[in-house]
Order: structure tokens, then sequence, then C-alpha cells
């Protein structure tokens, strides 16, 4: 009986995606060697976190049937429990086959312990009715980010004592206190509460913009942020548009209401839009978007020298195409060479122009270097002064005007593409497919962006991000393309944003969204 409620549990349900995620998670780490890689998943996670209810203890029907509350309650922990486990179970046989973060392997177990504790606390409140408070369900993910820096301390015994005591203490607590059967309505009903809920808003059109700004896109607007102000353009826009989905979501019931839909289209979306290109100009304006060691170094980062010349590395966005295939050399004035090696994408060859070969002197060393910052800062600095040119205010030339412009117009053509890619999967003639092709089509564009960070490390070898070093010298290319005039370029690329909201809002109009599935905590469901 119990292994039936468990496998019509959410939490059980979500538990293959949840591996997939974990899995996903191991393979980037594996890869990268990098601590945040995994933190790309993290939104993912978050989303099935959210959809296996986990502040949730029983359904009315679970409830209407002749079975204890212990048992509902023990079915409904185990899957919870598997829900966590499982998946850290699975990241951790990824990279035990990949042979490499086996030092990670007792903080996986460390975390997977704070997530189950953060799992049960919620659920020892309100404990007779039928579901902990919604807000809670956020405590998990965030009590376990905090706990990642206290893994850094150099004590992962301690924590985790401290966190296997408390899931032995909390849920013993719980299973104590767990009713025979649970409230299904309220035990202190009163004409006040009948009369303060029956009342009317202050404001008429508060509901409308509590759905328009739910607690969920908490979830995702910070990332987005961080994505953005970092320079991650091509992540931010991704996340931002989950909380639009979350929207659609939670405003569909004002279609009922006298409101045009384009009208709460640009309510939902203009917003998002511009925390996207604010969160992307404070990166741009205060360097963050793009850091010096990002762009230029002395040195390259993946096979640095100690011996003769230093290499200078810049960014691939200003490596240089050989159409051919054949690199040329590169001569200084008074004829020093030096042959630069190839880099091949798919095919394509790429090479360092201003790379520098160990047996070179050190009068190439700083002629490159200076041919270097001459491209990327629009004059040459000298290596020992560029930090201090920097702090007093010298931008390269991806951090101009003109391209923070063009920046910020991609961003929001981006975000765009991204409402119109989750109207687009909601349209009526895509719900005539079935469930599991209209969900590996959903997460084939959600995992698209990974996808893209992983062919950055199995395409090719070297330093720096291909996807974002494509970008930024695309956006370069344009910005020698177009109109010198910063003017006459805003309004040219208000031209394709222009034509990308007619499409939204085209296929907003014959886009259906999806009723919303609640698990009411009693029948005077607190909401």
């Amino acid at each position: 009986m119990i292994l039936q409620f468990i496998k019509r549990d959410p939490a059980w349900k979500m538990t293959p995606r949840l591996m997939g995620a974990a899995v996903t998670a191991a393979m980037l780490y594996a890869l990268l060697h990098q601590g945040w890689a995994p933190m790309i998943v993290f939104p993912i996670y978050m989303v099935l976190y959210l959809r296996a209810v986990p502040q949730q203890r029983v359904t009315f029907f679970e409830a209407a049937l002749p079975v204890s509350g212990r048992d509902l309650f023990l079915a409904r922990g185990l899957a919870l429990l598997g829900m966590i486990w499982l998946p850290a179970l699975a990241g951790t046989a990824v990279l035990l086959l990949a042979g490499s973060g086996q030092d990670r392997l007792a903080n996986i177990a460390i975390i997977a312990l704070v997530l189950t504790l953060s799992v049960l606390a919620p659920l020892s409140i309100r404990i007779k009715e039928f579901a902990a408070p919604s807000w809670l369900a956020m405590c998990s993910p965030v009590i376990a980010a905090m706990t990642i820096p206290l893994l850094t301390l150099g004590q992962p015994l301690l924590v985790a004592g401290i966190c296997a005591a408390a899931v032995l203490a909390v849920g013993g607590l719980v299973w104590s206190t767990v009713p025979e059967v649970f409230q299904c309505g309220s035990p202190d009903a009163r004409v006040e509460r009948l009369t303060r809920g029956n009342a009317a808003p202050a404001i008429p059109w508060w509901p409308v913009i509590r759905s328009l700004f739910p607690w969920q896109t908490a979830i995702f607007i910070p990332i987005s942020l961080i994505w953005s102000a970092t320079g991650e353009w091509i992540f931010g826009p991704m996340y931002l548009m989950m909380a639009y989905n979350q929207i659609r979501i939670n405003t569909r019931w004002t279609l009922a209401l006298p409101i045009r839909r384009r009208v709460l289209l640009a309510a939902s979306v203009i917003p998002l839009l511009l925390v996207l290109a604010g969160g992307a100009e404070f990166g741009m304006l205060t360097g963050k978007a793009q850091p010096v060691r990002d762009l230029i170094q002395l040195g390259d980062p993946n096979n640095f020298r100690t011996t003769g010349a230093i290499d200078v590395w810049v960014n691939k966005a200003f490596w240089r195409y050989a159409p051919d295939g054949r690199v040329p050399a590169v001569q200084a004035p008074w004829g020093e060479t030096t042959q630069p090696r190839s880099w091949r994408v798919l095919g394509l060859a790429f090479y360092n122009p201003y790379s520098v070969a160990q047996n070179n002197s050190l009068e190439f060393q700083d002629w490159q270097w200076a041919r270097a910052t001459e491209r990327i800062y629009g004059r040459p600095v000298e290596a020992r002064y560029l930090k201090k040119a920097v702090d007093a205010g010298l931008r390269p030339v991806t951090l101009s005007p003109r391209m923070q412009v063009l920046s910020i117009l991609f961003l929001v053509f981006s975000g765009l593409c991204w409402a119109w890619a989750i109207e687009m999967l909601a349209w009526h003639r895509w719900t005539r497919l079935s469930a599991p092709v209209r969900n590996t089509l959903t997460y084939s564009i959600v995992m698209l962006p990974i996808g893209l960070l992983l062919a950055d490390v199995v395409l090719g070898s070297g330093p720096g991000s291909i996807s974002r070093s494509a970008l930024i010298r695309g956006l370069l290319r344009l910005s020698e393309i177009l109109p010198a005039n910063l003017g006459l370029l805003a309004i040219l690329g208000l031209v394709p944003l222009t034509g990308m909201w007619w499409l939204l809002e085209r296929q907003a109009a014959v886009a259906e969204t999806p009723l919303q599935k609640v698990q009411a905590q009693s029948i005077f469901d607190r909401g």
C-alpha cells in the first residue's frame, strides 16, 4: 500500500528528472573542473523541486482513504528522501566513473543531509494540516546553498555530524506528532475570518499585481541578474524567462477579466526585460561584465611558461580566422617572427595573432602586448600599468557606448525569443502532441544553453568560452558595420525588436495557459 502511494507521489515522479539534472551537474564539474559549473543546473533543479510540491503532506484524495496518517506521512517522507538521495547517488556515480572530484563526494553527502533537514523541518509546521505554508518550499535549496560556504572552512565532518543529529531529532519530533487523520477543516472558523476573507482589497487591482509578481520569481531573478551583470548573456535571458513562464501560470485567471491580452503580455514581459537590461548595464558600467583577466593576460592560463618569453593571451573574440586553414607567421618591424598555433573548432582554424613563442625576445613580447592592448583598449598600455589604467577609467572596446547599446539590444531580443519559445510550446497545435514529445521539446530548448557550454569543452581545447567569445566577436563586427551615430544605431536596433514583439503578440494570442494544479492546505485554503 505504501509503495502505491510512493508511485503516485509528485516527488517520486520528479526523481528521474532530478537525477538527470544531477548527472548533468556532475558531468559539467568533471569536464570543467570548476566549482561554479554545477550551479548552471541549479535553476532547473529548482523548477523540478518546486513541481514536487515539497511542502505538501497529503492530498484530499489520500486523506479521504481509510489509511492512517502515519502511513500517509511515511509514504510521503520516503518519496521526498528518494528525491534527495537518488540524485545525490547518481551524481556521485558519475564523478567516480569520470575519475575526478573524489574530494567532493563528502560534500555531496553533506548537502543531501542539509536538504533532508530543510525538507523535514517545514513539514513539522501545522502538522495537522494537509500542507505547510507554500513559501517554505524555498527554504530547502536556500539553506543548502548557504551551507556550501561552510564546507570550505575545512570541517566537513563537524557539519555532517550536526546535520545528521538534527535530521534524527527533527524526524523523531515530526513522526511523534503526526495525527491519526489530517485536518480537512478549520477548527477555529469564526465570523471574523470569513468577513475578513470576503472583504475587497483596498487597491482593486492588487490581485492582478500579485499575480504579475509571484513569489516564485524570486528564484530566477537574482540568478539572472548575476549572469547578466557578469557578462553571461546567453544564460541570463533563459533564467529570467523561466520567471515569465511562472507569471503566465499565475495570471491565467485574469483572462476572464476585461483586460486585453496584449496589455497583460506587456505587463508580464516588460518588467523582466528591464531587469535583464538593468543587470547587464550595471555589469558594463562597473566593468564586472568584462574583467581584465577575461580579455588579456600575460601568460596562457592553460600553458604558463616559467622560462623564456611569456605568451600574450587574449580573449578568443580577438583571435583571427585562417580562411585556408594555414596560420600565417606574425612578424615584428625588425624582422623577428613567431608561428602561432592553430586552434580548430568545427573544422575551422583560428589563431591568436598576439601569441609569443618561448624563444622570442622580450622586445617581441612587449611589442605583441602593445598591439593587443591597442586592439582591446584603444591604446597601448604596459602590462604593469594596465590595472592602474583600468581603475582610473580605461574601458575596453567591448564596453564602449556602442557596444553597450548593442549588448542591451541583444539581451532584450534574446529575452523576447525565449518568451516566444514559451508561447510556442503552449500553442494549441503543440498540445495535440503526446506528453513525452512535448516534454522532450521543452527540455531540449531549456538545455540548449547548457549544450553550448558543453560544446565549449568538447569542440576545442584552450582557454575561454567559445559561445561567449563568438557573441562578443559578432557584436564587435556589428559595431563596425552599423552607423557611428548612437541615436541612429538605437533606432535601427528597434527594428528587429519591434518585429520580434509582433511575433510574440501573435503567438501569445493563440497560446493556451495550462491550469496550475494546486493542492489545498485544508478546506479553508490559505492560498
